[in-house]
């Protein structure tokens, strides 16, 4: 992937395994998300998971994670993204975390809208995401992107269990 410079001074880039104690660092100013959704506090676990986890019958090169830096090369984000999963041309983003330092500024869309633009170009149609019913800040945002929901699941996330919402946001032309 090529870096993808944002109009604000931040910039995505591809992360790759190399930044473990940064991933961390990050999992641990982002908590509230790990509590609300795992019941514990992050931890190395956690980052391994974001690195290595990948869905039934995808490899590596169907996984990317994805880092959004601020212009101090901070990394203030992570995405991880799935290519061609549940079906080809439909991608999965698995997590979309941002400090809580840059949350409600904008960065969120402007982050998705670069996406869009990268993955279309790749020959994504759609992305798919799943969001816990108690996480009522991302189901506005996501909402708030076009995400429409399309069914519930339900998941055990570490130390608890979820009703997750899955929600489909079809690129337009």
């Amino acid at each position: 992937m090529r870096e993808i410079l944002l109009e604000n001074g931040y910039r995505i880039s591809e992360l790759g395994k190399k930044t473990p104690a940064e991933l961390l660092d990050l999992c641990v100013r982002c908590s509230d998300y790990y509590l609300l959704h795992c019941g514990v506090s992050p931890a190395e676990r956690e980052v391994r998971e974001i690195l290595d986890d990948l869905p039934p019958n995808k490899g590596y090169e169907d996984k990317f994670v994805l880092g959004v830096l601020n212009n101090q090369n901070k990394l203030v984000g992570v995405l991880d993204i799935i290519r061609d999963y549940v079906d080809k041309g439909e991608w999965t983003i698995g997590l979309m975390l941002l400090d809580p330092l840059v949350r409600g500024k904008r960065l969120g869309q402007t982050v998705h809208s670069a996406l869009i633009d990268w993955a279309r170009g790749l020959g994504a149609k759609s992305f798919r995401i799943g969001v816990i019913e108690e996480n009522l800040n991302g189901q506005a945002f996501w909402k708030a992107m076009g995400y429409q929901k399309i069914k519930d699941v339900s998941m055990l996330l570490t130390e608890k269990t979820h009703t997750v919402n899955v929600m489909a946001l079809t690129f337009k032309d």
